[in-house]
């Protein structure tokens, strides 16, 4: 390790030739010594010396504020090298509030030992200024102090610093959380980001926003490339060109840096979104993302006119133990007042039971309802793909909570109409640009959408799941008369 960060040209030191200065000096100083120590030039001997004082210090101004590395401190090769044993280091953001990010004793060398002092931080703390001091009355003397940041961190500064350029209103948080730039497959020091690599969020619904949402960023910064992990996305194929971007597979690039995240999360870039238009939405999702499921696109067979469909969340949302609080899924009275209403007015006499398993309490009783009414259905509960398979060919859905169905219909050629639980639910979207959602997009294609509301008494409370007896007690018992039904 203390060779990598000493050799590798991944990393940079970004304290070279900045402004520094020392607590003191002393009758061995030398006109403007404190810089001398960030010279780069790495050599067995002092580069400054302070006066005999108690805790004599050093630091440098980076000129801007970076996520450090390491920092590696260079001590003189002779026998005072002894004096910096107490050596501690501090950082701080602003020069006033300080960070001590390493104390204790330590007995290190300089060039002529190659044993420096190396305390690694992982670019985890962003820091501008950086001090060493002593926690002793001792001279302070050293040779070279270097603060490294990788590579990748600074294409991404580079990164965010060139989106600025072009949108004055974007401002990354300091963290980056989710995004940070990565190594392609291609060797090379570049800076430049060439491409969006998309890292692995779920199963289905979750990955295709991240596909859709890669797709409209890359088009709007023009970035020709989009990386996909292998075998991780549902029915995903690297299908090559697609509406001006370029698909392939992880380790299939020709990239030396890229900038890899969960692009589900579409809000952190809202700066931009003023930028993106329905229409930007609508001509993405034909020419670049419906190519990704070609596959699944292909199995889809078209449902009868008179045949609605019904997806049923299960799986993990019932699993024992913390289910996610958002996943909150619709009572027993949606999906039959789903059916009543779609029998009225859309002709539909038949159902497709679709689910995961029957954890979810309302699956085996609106099986039962169905057959009580002497309803024709049938149930579809296979591997996953076979489920969206059979969902694309749906022409009418009543869906469950969450991004699994609301990306069956954005994909879908053959459905006219949906059912959602919920204003605040429905045909979600939420990780898209405001009026430039799933709602307004299956709207503008001409599906039509439907939500039905609890108007009291009301169902549970969003953000509540828990999976409790009680909870899944109140999915059965929930009575149709207290939901309407609204179109959008």
């Amino acid at each position: 390790m203390l060779k990598l960060i000493l050799d590798d040209s991944d990393t940079v030191n970004v304290a070279r030739h900045c402004p520094a200065s020392q607590s003191s000096t002393s009758e061995w100083s030398a006109p403007n010594e404190s810089g001398r120590a960030v010279s780069g030039i790495r050599q067995g001997s002092l580069s400054f010396h302070t006066s005999p004082e108690p805790f004599p210090w050093w630091q440098v101004d980076l000129q801007r504020s970076y996520p450090l590395d390491a920092i590696v401190v260079w001590n003189r090769d002779d026998d005072l090298a002894f004096r910096a044993r107490s050596l501690r280091i501090h950082v701080s953001p602003d020069g006033s509030q300080w960070t001590l990010v390493h104390a204790g004793v330590t007995y290190f060398g300089g060039l002529w030992t190659s044993r420096p002092l190396v305390h690694f931080l992982g670019g985890e703390i962003e820091a501008r200024f950086v001090r060493v001091s002593l926690e002793e009355d001792q001279p302070l003397h050293l040779a070279q102090v270097e603060v490294l940041v990788s590579n990748d961190s600074l294409a991404l500064e580079h990164f965010w610093q060139s989106l600025a350029s072009v949108e004055p209103a974007f401002h990354p948080a300091p963290t980056k959380f989710p995004y940070r730039a990565a190594k392609g497959s291609m060797p090379g020091h570049d800076l430049a980001i060439t491409a969006l690599k998309l890292e692995p969020y779920g199963r289905f619904g979750n990955n295709f926003h991240q596909i859709f949402n890669a797709s409209l960023l890359a088009r709007l910064w023009g970035i020709e490339t989009i990386i996909l992990p292998r075998g991780r996305l549902l029915g995903a194929v690297a299908a090559g060109a697609a509406g001006g971007l370029h698909f392939v597979h992880e380790g299939e690039d020709r990239c030396q840096r890229v900038l890899s995240g969960k692009f589900y999360f579409l809000d952190y870039f809202a700066a931009f979104h003023p930028r993106i238009t329905l229409d930007d939405l609508a001509r993405t999702l034909e020419a670049c993302v419906r190519p990704q499921y070609s596959t699944l696109l292909e199995r889809a067979r078209p449902a009868a006119p008179d045949t609605m469909h019904f997806h049923f969340r299960s799986g993990d949302v019932f699993m024992p133990g913390t289910p996610h609080m958002t996943y909150l899924q619709p009572p027993l009275a949606f999906y039959t007042a789903a059916l009543v209403h779609a029998t009225a007015h859309a002709g539909i006499r038949r159902a497709v039971v679709v689910y995961e398993d029957r954890q979810n309490p309302c699956v085996g009783a609106f099986i039962e309802y169905l057959n009580a009414r002497g309803i024709e259905h049938r149930a579809v509960s296979g591997p996953l793909e076979d489920d969206v398979a059979e969902l694309l060919g749906a022409r009418v859905i009543c869906q469950s909570f969450g991004t699994f169905t609301e990306s069956v219909l954005c994909l879908s050629e053959h459905a006219v109409a949906a059912y959602a639980f919920r204003e605040v639910a429905a045909f979600g979207g939420h990780n898209k640009p405001p009026g430039c959602g799933v709602q307004e997009l299956l709207l503008k294609r001409g599906v039509a959408l439907h939500v039905i509301k609890d108007v009291g008494p009301h169902y549970l409370a969003r953000d509540t799941w828990d999976n409790s007896k009680e909870q899944r007690d109140v999915m059965l018992s929930f009575p149709e008369s207290a939901l309407i039904v609204e179109r959008l």
